[in-house]
């Protein structure tokens, strides 16, 4: 993490929850590939005649590699001795995750987690 990024942190934080009228109390949680002044990076383009949509980066390894393949997953939480299950990924190890595999790009990610404990996609 960067150092000044609490700080950045904080003050989108209040902003969200202004703009969104409360949308990020307690029990919610919100999820940014980038910060407020920052462009997401593109992971492909996808293929507009085919019906293909394209991905950004964070999202690709976010949802796709995090989320949907599992790849976040670093806990065992049903306790049958296998990991990186995709139905046991919580959207703080996906966020981890995608992190991790975005900071080559430069770019500061957000998460605003006012979720008590950690939510179990």
């Amino acid at each position: 993490m960067y150092a000044d990024s609490g700080k950045k942190r904080l003050n989108l934080k209040a902003k969200i929850k202004q703009k969104s009228g409360g949308a990020v109390d307690a029990g919610r949680f919100f999820v940014s590939a980038v910060g407020e002044t920052q462009l997401a990076a593109v992971y492909s383009i996808g293929d507009p005649l085919a019906g293909e949509p394209g991905e950004g980066l964070f999202s690709h390894w976010f949802v796709n590699q995090g989320m949907l393949q599992g790849n976040a997953n670093i806990h065992d939480y049903d306790q049958d001795s296998v990991v990186m299950e995709p139905n046991q990924v919580t959207v703080e190890e996906a966020f981890d995750y995608a992190e991790q595999n975005t900071s080559a790009v430069r770019r500061n990610p957000v998460i605003i987690d006012n979720f008590q404990n950690d939510l179990l996609l």
